[in-house]
């Protein structure tokens, strides 16, 4: 089960009125709404220069793979 946190806030009314017509027009519940506003707002805020996994070196590459053959394990199915 991953971690999750409650969060809360204040905001002016008329941000909130915006933000509930938003996720009613998209036929959101508020929760959902909010989760998704916070998620897109991380991604577009998020210093990927300092994130451990940009900055780890790649693996030695012991397993030799070509394209042909990642091309036939992704798309096998649609070529049928």
């Amino acid at each position: 089960m991953s971690e999750t946190k409650v969060v809360q806030t204040e905001v002016p009314f008329k941000v909130y009125e915006s933000f509930r017509k938003m996720a009613r027009d998209k036929k959101m519940s508020l929760r959902v709404a909010l989760r998704r506003a916070i998620e897109r707002w991380v991604e577009e805020e998020y210093d990927w220069s300092k994130d451990p996994v940009v900055l780890s070196k790649p693996l030695d590459g012991k397993i030799k793979t070509s394209v042909e053959m990642l091309d036939e394990l992704l798309y096998k199915e649609h070529r049928r």
